[in-house]
């Protein structure tokens, strides 16, 4: 729809004002990660494992090869500052998986849904985790329809399931949330996601769910987006949902973690198909998130890796490369890169809870950057509209 003259004039100087602020964003001293280093190589050559953290260490689940098997396997490895220690097998999973949406809360892990070679599941399995890896797997009430590259976050007592693709690989803008305080047994449906996505990269502060870039389906083609959306997550589901600052790139499969009040993003691939190497980090405001900025570069091009924090690193663990031509490669190397964002005001609760939340009452920004920051913001959602930034597919 055709803007008026006024409105056209006010959108052209908020677009300005932008650019003239892109300078001041973050504070990169208080935000970077890095250097990179290699760390312990994960067991199997896989892509679509799905990893979490809790209590300084990361168990992993299934994953595909380069010649589309799947796996049953788990693994577990202690985490500190020197990297991931060595991996330990432990209680296979009931079937073999990729791309499932697996969360922690307290210690137990929720796995949701995925694909293998012959199915995209519905099952849930849960799992008690301690020093000793993951304990046996039970069924859990069966997700609303099969689902794959599902994202799965958990929050005061409840997991909340953000798109995914189907059966039939058509994406959903399905949000389905379930209470964990007497088991996970049934589902209710939330306010949908914005768009019809999977592969996005979520994680949660403050009980506010972030949601970074994915492949999107608007009909057919589908390509990545670089959409950025938040909302608030409370015991009625996830909702209302929030455009904020597009990421950089638009970009399937990335993987993001927290650190305070900053969320790193790394990988990736993009339209073609090519993975991406680009580490991106922002701080969370007021009105979503501030301006992406560049952050130190990953060793390899990489996608579909999952990569988690202990709150002061960030270690990614497997994945794909894709550099165009015929080869695909699936990985098995791991990396890991300090964070150097202010440590949090009050003491996280990863270590009890397997929340991913935290709070901090450090600035991101000087007094005057960050009013302007915030302006700003404001002024592109209620002027110029969100912000969004995607490409074309030529493939389904």
């Amino acid at each position: 729809m055709e803007l008026s003259n006024r409105r056209g004039a006010t959108a052209t100087a908020a677009v300005a004002l932008v650019s003239a602020l892109l300078v001041v964003p973050v504070n990169p001293a208080w935000a970077a990660i890095g250097p990179w280093a290699s760390t312990t190589s994960y067991p199997i050559q896989v892509a679509g494992d799905a990893c979490v953290e809790r209590s300084d260490t990361v168990y992993c689940v299934g994953g595909f090869d380069a010649n589309g098997h799947d796996y049953t396997n788990t693994y577990y490895a202690a985490l500190s500052p020197t990297g991931i220690g060595n991996w330990t097998p432990t209680t296979p999973y009931p079937e073999a998986v990729d791309s499932s949406g697996c969360a922690v809360w307290s210690s137990t892990i929720y796995c949701v849904g995925g694909e293998n070679a012959t199915n995209v599941l519905s099952n849930v399995y849960e799992a008690p985790l301690s020093a000793s890896g993951i304990g046996k797997w039970t069924g859990a009430g069966a997700y609303p329809q099969t689902i794959a590259a599902t994202k799965c976050i958990t929050n005061a007592g409840y997991i909340y399931c953000i798109g995914g693709f189907d059966l039939t690989g058509d994406e959903t803008n399905a949000v389905y949330y379930s209470s964990l305080s007497n088991g996970l047994s049934s589902w209710s449906k939330s306010a949908p996601y914005p768009l019809a996505i999977n592969s996005e990269s979520c994680v949660v502060q403050n009980s506010t769910v972030y949601c970074v870039a994915g492949n999107e389906e608007s009909g057919l083609p589908q390509f990545p987006t670089a959409n950025v959306e938040w909302a608030p997550l409370g015991p009625t589901g996830a909702g209302p949902w929030t455009q904020t600052w597009a990421y950089p790139n638009a970009l399937s499969a990335v993987s993001c973690v927290l650190q305070s009040i900053y969320i790193y993003c790394a990988g990736g691939f993009n339209l073609n198909a090519v993975s991406s190497n680009r580490v991106y980090y922002t701080s969370i405001v007021s009105v979503g998130v501030s301006p992406w900025v560049n952050a130190t570069v990953y060793p390899t091009a990489f996608d579909d890796s999952s990569c988690v924090s202990d709150f002061s690193n960030m270690y990614c663990v497997a994945g794909r490369t894709y550099s165009g031509g015929s080869q695909i490669h699936t990985v098995g190397v791991a990396y890991y890169a300090p964070l150097s964002g202010p440590a949090s005001s009050t003491t996280s609760t990863a270590s009890s809870t397997g929340a991913s939340s935290t709070s901090s009452t450090v600035p991101e920004f000087s007094g005057w950057a960050l009013f302007l920051a915030m302006l700003v913001s404001a002024t592109l959602v209620a002027v110029v509209g969100p912000i969004r930034a995607r490409a074309r597919a030529t493939t389904g």
